[in-house]
C-alpha cells in the first residue's frame, strides 16, 4: 500500500489537483465516486468534471513518500505546479497543515493577505540562484518520470481512441457512447474525442442520425481521414455514409428504403441526391440524378 502525493490532471487544459494519500487506489476511488455523484467538496474540480466529463481526467502518482512527510510535500507540489492558482489548477489552498475544503471569512482573508504583502513576505526581493534552480530540477527528476515531459501527439491520438469507447457522465438517455438527448431543443447531439479534444459533431432530429454521425466519424478517425465538416445545419454526415446513400440511389432504392437501411431522415437523402455534399467531400459531380 503506497503513500505519497498524487495528481488529478485535466488533459484538456492541463489544470491539476494535487493531494496526498495513505493509499492511492482508495483515495482515487473516493474522488471518482464523489465527482460522479456531483458532491465533491472541491467545487472548482466538480464544475470542471461536469463540463468536460470523466474521460478528460487522468490520475497519477507524483511522488511516493512516508506518511510523516506527506503534508509538507503536498504544499511543495501545489506551489511547484501553481495548482492553487485558479487559472492553473483546482486546489483551493496550499494544503499541508491547512484546513481542507474550509472557507475563510472576509476579515480573515484580509488579514492573511496583509500578512504576506511587501516586506512581510518571506520571498520579498529574493530570487533563486541558477544553482538553486538546477538542484531543485535534479531532485524533482528523481521522484517522477512525468516532470518536465509532455504527452506526445502519438500518445494523445492513442488515448483519444481509447477514450472514445467510454461512457461520459453527461451522456443523457442514449445507450450509445457520445450521444446525448438535448431536452431544451428536443434533438440529439453527437460528440467524439479526437486528439485529446472533444469535437461536437452536430445536432440531429433523431438518435439514429446522431449515432450514424458518431460511427462515421469514428471510422474516419481510425483510418486517418477524419475532418470535421458540418453542413449548413451544423449536422455532420461522413463521406462514407454519403457514398453509401449514393449507391443506394443508383440501385433505384426508394427514399423510404434508404432511410430504413442507413438510418437517416428524408432531408439527408434529398441533400445527397441533389449533390449537397459533393463539394464538401470533393466528390465527382453526378452526371445522372434520379
Amino acid at each position: 500500500m503506497a503513500s505519497g502525493i498524487y495528481c488529478i490532471e485535466n488533459i484538456i487544459d492541463n489544470k491539476k489537483y494535487i493531494g496526498y494519500a495513505r493509499d492511492f487506489k482508495t483515495r482515487w476511488k473516493s474522488h471518482r465516486s464523489n465527482l460522479k455523484n456531483n458532491h465533491h467538496r472541491n467545487q472548482h474540480l466538480q464544475y470542471a468534471y461536469n463540463k468536460y466529463g470523466t474521460e478528460s481526467f487522468i490520475y497519477y502518482i507524483v511522488q511516493e513518500i512516508p506518511e510523516e512527510k506527506m503534508k509538507l510535500m503536498e504544499t511543495y507540489w501545489i506551489v511547484y505546479y501553481d495548482s492553487n492558482v485558479k487559472t492553473k489548477g483546482y486546489n483551493s489552498n496550499l494544503g499541508g497543515t491547512g484546513f481542507f475544503g474550509g472557507k475563510c471569512s472576509e476579515e480573515t482573508k484580509k488579514k492573511m493577505s496583509e500578512s504576506k504583502k511587501g516586506e512581510k513576505n518571506y520571498f520579498y526581493n529574493k530570487h533563486r540562484t541558477e544553482e538553486t534552480k538546477r538542484k531543485i530540477s535534479e531532485n524533482l527528476s528523481l521522484y517522477s518520470p512525468l516532470i518536465g515531459t509532455h504527452i506526445s501527439e502519438k500518445r494523445k491520438i492513442a488515448l483519444s481512441k481509447v477514450l472514445r469507447g467510454r461512457r461520459t457522465r453527461n451522456i443523457g438517455t442514449s445507450d450509445h457512447v457520445g450521444i446525448s438527448y438535448i431536452k431544451k431543443s428536443n434533438n440529439w447531439g453527437a460528440r467524439i474525442n479526437f486528439n485529446m479534444k472533444r469535437i461536437n459533431l452536430g445536432y440531429f432530429n433523431t438518435e439514429e442520425e446522431a449515432i450514424m454521425a458518431y460511427e462515421g466519424a469514428s471510422a474516419e478517425i481510425d483510418n486517418g481521414t477524419f475532418t470535421k465538416k458540418p453542413n449548413r445545419d451544423g449536422k455532420y454526415i461522413s463521406k462514407e455514409y454519403v457514398l453509401r446513400i449514393k449507391d443506394l440511389i443508383d440501385e433505384n432504392k426508394t427514399v423510404s428504403e434508404i432511410c430504413d437501411e442507413v438510418k437517416v431522415c428524408n432531408e439527408v437523402v434529398s441533400k445527397v441526391k441533389h449533390g449537397f455534399y459533393d463539394c464538401m467531400y470533393n466528390l465527382s459531380i453526378w452526371s445522372e440524378v434520379t
